[in-house]
């Protein structure tokens, strides 16, 4: 599983993105939901703040600027409910047809299991 984020674009245009991969096994039963997340990033910045002009001045310039660290953290959580489709079952691969049209066309990011 792969996590990839844009972070801004080189001088050629071309994008710097930032990856994170997890790669694991697991049992489990046709509709049990697994969470798998762990995934966690932390970025510092840090910030200047100053009086145009005073803040530039030598000596006396660090009493009009001032400087902070933010620190913001971040977590990918996935949630995956697998499903099981027989391929030799004329009526699973229908279902699987249908619902791969309604995430297609709506746009949904999961997909519901039937009732």
């Amino acid at each position: 599983m792969q996590a990839s984020n844009f972070i801004e674009f080189t001088d050629f245009n071309a994008p710097i993105t930032e990856d994170r991969t997890f790669s694991g096994y697991i049992d489990i039963l046709d509709g049990q939901q697994i969470v798998v997340g762990g995934m966690i990033k932390s970025k510092q910045t840090e910030v200047e703040n100053k009086v145009p002009f005073l803040g530039d001045i030598p000596l006396i310039g660090s009493f009009f600027r001032s400087t902070e660290t933010i620190t913001e953290n971040s977590e990918v959580v996935i949630l995956i409910t697998p499903h099981i489709v027989d391929m030799q079952n004329e009526n699973d691969i229908e279902k699987l047809k249908q619902k791969a049209d309604e995430w297609r066309h709506n746009g949904s990011k999961e997909m519901q299991p039937e009732s």
